[in-house]
């Protein structure tokens, strides 16, 4: 089934022969349209500068936190350790 000739303002009537005689071509468009919707919608923000130092600066932050608690339940006799 061929696309509504009026929702494309370039189709021709080439388009519409080629479209209806070659049902491989119409499959492998309609895959790459959607590979790549799929692209675009998948693909998180990129962020700023700013935003990647702040975010690197809050998991070091839990990371640390982390660790910490680690290091306090592996020894507990011992208390946290203060650091230099």
């Amino acid at each position: 089934m061929a696309p509504e000739k009026d929702q494309n303002s370039e189709w021709t009537a080439s388009n519409e022969v080629d479209w209806d005689k070659n049902p491989r071509a119409r499959r492998e468009m309609a895959r790459e349209k959607a590979k790549d919707s799929v692209v675009t919608e998948s693909k998180p923000p990129e962020l700023t500068a700013e935003e990647k130092s702040k975010k690197l600066t809050e998991l070091h932050a839990e990371m640390h936190e982390h660790v910490k608690r680690l290091v306090a339940e592996r020894n507990p006799e011992q208390g946290p350790k203060e650091s230099k």
